[in-house]
């Protein structure tokens, strides 16, 4: 990820700030494409804030809802570990709470929690909730990427992609097309070669890009991984075993 100023991020400490902020953004005209809006502060499209089904509000760096406020009570951040995630995140939560180390430490009126892979969900009374901590390594399945892959018209769009970006000089990628994070949009615009100028101007279009995240979109097929469980009794990190893509089930309050 990019890096990240503070200016460019609101203050939140509860969900009426949440609430209060999102509704204000909903106001403006402008939008990042269906119930995603700009932040008041800057309008820049790698930045949004919506509201879900549950009346929660979702501030979202790039492709993930970072911190999400519950209307029933607290918030859950969903790590991406980067400095730029922890920077954004601190901002969102309330005072005396902040997170570090790249999004892998959460600090609580001075009590320090690990963050693993998994979200986190932390009660109106501070007290974290997500049922353990586990944190993994990923890798590549190189047989189910490729199969992947396959089914897709990656390896026609990255020849083309290759020519028309030699004709131009290097010149063609401006990135100031259509900016995608919705799961399986680079799919779509894959399958249509008429939407491949705007995949190529787009935030992802350079064929690795576009590689990357498919490979996160089919994260099940393309990724097997390594899982370590951390025990605050014993503060020791364990290997539990290599396994398949498990989906996360933590992160929301009952």
């Amino acid at each position: 990820m990019f890096g990240l100023h503070n200016s460019s991020v609101p203050t939140i400490g509860s969900y009426n700030d949440a609430r209060n902020y999102h509704d204000a953004c909903e106001r403006k005209t402008w939008q990042n494409g269906g119930e995603d809006h700009p932040f008041l502060e800057q309008r820049k499209r790698h930045l949004g804030v919506s509201m879900n089904a549950d009346e929660d509000i979702q501030f979202r760096l790039h492709n993930t809802h970072v911190v999400t406020w519950h209307k029933k009570g607290g918030y859950t951040i969903d790590p991406y570990h980067s400095q730029s995630t922890a920077t954004f995140a601190s901002s969102l939560i309330p005072y005396r709470h902040y997170v570090s180390g790249r999004c892998t430490y959460l600090y609580i009126n001075g009590r320090v929690w690990p963050i693993g892979h998994d979200k986190v969900w932390v009660s109106p009374d501070g007290d974290v909730q997500n049922g353990g901590f586990v944190f993994e390594k990923s890798l590549v399945d190189r047989k189910g990427a490729k199969e992947v892959l396959a089914e897709t018209r990656y390896d026609e769009y990255r020849l083309w992609y290759r020519d028309m970006d030699a004709m131009l000089h290097g010149g063609f990628i401006s990135q100031r097309g259509p900016y995608l994070y919705a799961r399986g949009e680079t799919q779509k615009h894959l399958a249509d070669p008429d939407l491949w100028h705007d995949l190529a101007t787009s935030n992802i279009g350079h064929p690795a890009k576009v590689r990357e995240t498919i490979y996160s979109d089919r994260a099940d097929k393309c990724y097997k991984f390594e899982h370590f469980a951390y025990t605050e009794k014993s503060r020791e990190v364990s290997r539990l075993q290599i396994v398949r893509h498990v989906p996360s089930t933590a992160g929301k309050p009952a």
